[in-house]
């Protein structure tokens, strides 16, 4: 397996593989509950999204001869609330940033340097219970030393891998939980009120 920053070139492979991690999660069952035709609705989504990212994030793939088995999509949280502001609104689903989660924004604004954002992480199903997730995190984890790396999830299943990766976790709601690895975490104080 390698390891390998996506490009503009991995775009239909990056899509592809998105809407088949993705097609049975509950927040895109919830919000596409009342779609005919949810991969049609997931890939216009989706589609912005990835390009996104592949302009202005950062972008990793796991290949295993040649085919794409999993990937990891983020972005400078901070760079793109205040320089991308219309796609920092559209990637979290609010019309402006006072709409954000008031717990998100807590944790943001006290977090000290960079912030980068994992939005998603996605495996082939074939290729799970592989270690994959878990070397990607790792590999963004080393390749963004000294930075925050912050991820909401609502797949309670992937929850084992961020604890082992060292992350923490802060929950927002029900099934719904903001994890944090900030290297620094025992000299940052967050007060968090639910």
């Amino acid at each position: 397996m390698t390891i390998q920053t996506l490009k503009k070139i991995n775009f239909d492979l990056i899509l592809g593989l998105a809407i088949e991690c993705f097609l049975d999660d509950p927040y895109y069952n919830y919000i596409f509950r009342k779609e005919v035709n949810k991969k049609s609705k997931m890939k216009e989504m989706f589609t912005h999204a990835i390009n996104y990212y592949l302009l202005y994030g950062y972008c990793l793939g796991a290949f295993i001869n040649d085919n794409l088995v999993g990937f990891v999509l983020t972005f400078n949280y901070n760079k793109t609330k205040n320089v991308h502001n219309k796609d920092f609104c559209k990637i979290f689903g609010i019309n402006n940033y006072n709409e954000m989660n008031p717990i998100i924004k807590n944790v943001t604004n006290n977090l000290k340097g960079d912030i980068i954002y994992l939005l998603s992480i996605g495996v082939q199903n074939k290729s799970r219970r592989k270690n994959i997730a878990t070397i990607l995190v790792e590999t963004l984890k080393n390749e963004n030393k000294g930075k925050n790396i912050i991820s909401d999830i609502d797949n309670m299943k992937s929850l084992p891998v961020y604890h082992r990766l060292g992350f923490r976790e802060i929950p927002l709601k029900k099934n719904y939980i903001l994890v944090i690895y900030d290297n620094v975490w025992k000299y940052t104080y967050i007060r968090i009120t639910l």
